[in-house]
């Protein structure tokens, strides 16, 4: 499993709100495609935090097709970049979510 967190300027409301609405997905996940490589279980906890709004997301990844058999033998390639992937998006969560609060 992996787990990352970072504090947002906005309120609680309006970081569910992003995380929620399929209209903000590209402004926090540009990369989001249709066909994935990987399917997850996600999850996010948003906290108060002063004025500010702890967002701690873990996830757990399953490869899929080509990855999956790749998987035992690249697991720490893998585990790196999902780390690096999540910290990324909650860079841009936090972008979107300071922009539209």
């Amino acid at each position: 499993m992996y787990k990352a967190t970072i504090e947002i300027e906005a309120p609680p409301s309006k970081i569910f709100e992003i995380v929620t609405n399929p209209n903000y997905v590209k402004s926090w996940q540009p990369d989001v495609v249709e066909a994935p490589t990987a399917s997850a279980y996600v999850e996010y906890r948003l906290v108060q935090w002063g004025r500010y709004t702890r967002v701690v997301i873990s996830a757990e990844m399953r490869p899929r097709g080509f990855l999956r058999s790749l998987s035992p033998i690249m697991k720490g390639v893998i585990n790196r970049l999902a780390k690096w992937k999540m910290e990324s998006r909650l860079r841009l969560l936090r972008t979107a979510g300071e922009i539209h609060a």
